[in-house]
């Protein structure tokens, strides 16, 4: 059994979480309205969705590959204040504006993750789990990207269905193999942050 040794999670990564708590808060507020819909409900589940893939894939990379540096410190800081203007947009009548600000900001959101793997990656090198990361993330911010080209062109219309494009960055993975794991998560930081 391979010696694990515990990465202490820092408190930059712990005011990190607290703007996730300050979103899901927003979130249960689409729920609380006077008049609970479907399209509340569709909304908070997409928007949950969304939400928290972005703290995975964060997690995953400070987990795995984070350092405690410049780089995480201030990638993160620019992470906090893109989930704290989504969470300050949230509502339970999104109109199409909303639609594509949430896109963009998710693309934003994504695209800061992937430049810390970018500047990681570039300074400790690129091994084959690090790249399988990057692919991942590159399709994710083409993806929002042209979602928020979509919705901004009315091409990505404001209705139920339009909410489920969170959705698209979990399956992404599958579509992307992995050959070598070289680097395992870290289960007691995990397990902290979690």
């Amino acid at each position: 059994m391979p010696n694990i040794t515990a990465k202490r999670v820092s408190n930059y990564e712990l005011f990190y979480d607290l703007v996730f708590v300050l979103a899901t808060s927003g979130l249960t507020g689409l729920l609380h309205n006077e008049h609970f819909t479907l399209q509340s409900l569709i909304i908070f589940i997409s928007a949950s969705v969304g939400i928290l893939s972005i703290w995975y894939y964060e997690t995953v990379y400070l987990n795995k590959f984070g350092e405690r540096d410049r780089i995480d410190i201030y990638t993160i800081i620019a992470g906090m204040f893109v989930i704290g203007q989504m969470s300050v947009n949230m509502t339970s009548r999104p109109t199409q504006a909303t639609l594509t600000l949430f896109q963009f900001l998710y693309a934003l959101a994504y695209g800061i993750i992937l430049l810390q793997f970018y500047l990681r990656g570039k300074k400790d090198g690129f091994n084959s789990d690090f790249l399988f990361h990057v692919k991942n993330l590159v399709a994710i911010v083409i993806f929002y990207l042209l979602t928020t080209v979509g919705a901004a062109t009315n091409l990505l219309k404001i209705g139920n269905w339009a909410m489920f494009v969170t959705f698209v960055p979990l399956l992404i993975p599958f579509f992307l193999r992995n050959v070598d794991m070289t680097k395992s998560i870290n289960f007691p930081h995990l397990l902290e942050r979690c």
